[in-house]
């Protein structure tokens, strides 16, 4: 038995340096889509300053907005989670309340937008 339990040592610590490799990579990837979603939000607002359409970029903005909101929780839990080896539910909770206030408030309106533009 010391043979397989030697093994299993050496499989915990590989698989724990594995996964410190994947959140890693998934904290790398989290920033790199905020920085992507706040230069689309920098754009949709220049768009609309420039076509005079305030009000339709305001509110494809604010889908913006709603997304950096999600990748800061899904950030946020992140930290938490390489800091304390914690996830918390809530991270989930917060992120299905944003995307239902995303879909509450931007959608619908966009659609209006849209279609009032036609």
């Amino acid at each position: 038995m010391p043979v397989f339990a030697s093994f299993e040592s050496k499989l915990v610590v590989a698989l724990k340096w594995f996964n410190h490799i994947l959140h890693a990579l998934l904290a790398v990837a989290l920033v790199m889509a905020s920085l992507m979603v706040i230069w689309e939000f920098s754009a949709s607002v220049l768009a609309a300053i420039h076509q005079g359409n305030i009000a339709h970029g305001f509110l494809q903005a604010l889908g913006s907005l709603f997304i950096v909101w999600t990748l800061s929780s899904l950030i946020s839990a992140e930290i938490n989670f390489v800091q304390n080896g914690v996830f918390h539910l809530l991270v989930f909770i917060e992120v299905a309340i944003i995307t239902l206030l995303r879909q509450l408030i931007v959608e619908p309106v966009q659609v209006a937008t849209t279609a009032s533009e036609k």
